[in-house]
């Protein structure tokens, strides 16, 4: 079955429960709540328009649903992630030197105020209280 006629079907069968619904309201509230022909009518009306948007929103949206999550498109393999070439001990002792790493960085030109704020370091130093144990 096409899922376009399958929704319409949907929708038109909650719509005809609602409409029935809503005569059932109008009748009960003429014969129960003792209300005229024109309030029952409103009466069943309104119950008809609301169950009838709470069914075909419950009811109705599960049908669309179930084709786009049984029909997937197919997943393209993953590509192999890149490997690093092997590096022999001798070339990774040369990478960890601490003297190669030393000369990769290299300092910055000094930031602006940097001058001034290093004229103005005075000696302080940190006095803590006594601590006898």
């Amino acid at each position: 079955m096409d899922t376009s006629t399958d929704q319409t079907g949907c929708a038109a069968r909650s719509w005809r429960v609602a409409v029935y619904g809503g005569i059932a309201v109008a009748v009960l509230f003429m014969a129960i709540g003792g209300a005229g022909l024109f309030q029952a009518i409103i009466a069943g009306a309104v119950s008809g328009g609301v169950l009838g948007f709470v069914l075909t929103r419950y009811l109705c949206s599960e049908t669309a649903e179930e084709p786009a999550t049984q029909m997937s498109p197919p997943q393209p393999d993953p590509a192999p992630a890149p490997t690093a070439p092997e590096m022999s001990d001798q070339q990774v002792a040369e990478v960890a030197e601490p003297e190669m790493i030393s000369s990769l960085v290299k300092p910055s030109k000094d930031l602006p105020g940097q001058q001034e704020l290093s004229n103005r370091k005075g000696t302080w130093k940190y006095k803590g209280p006594n601590a006898t144990a």
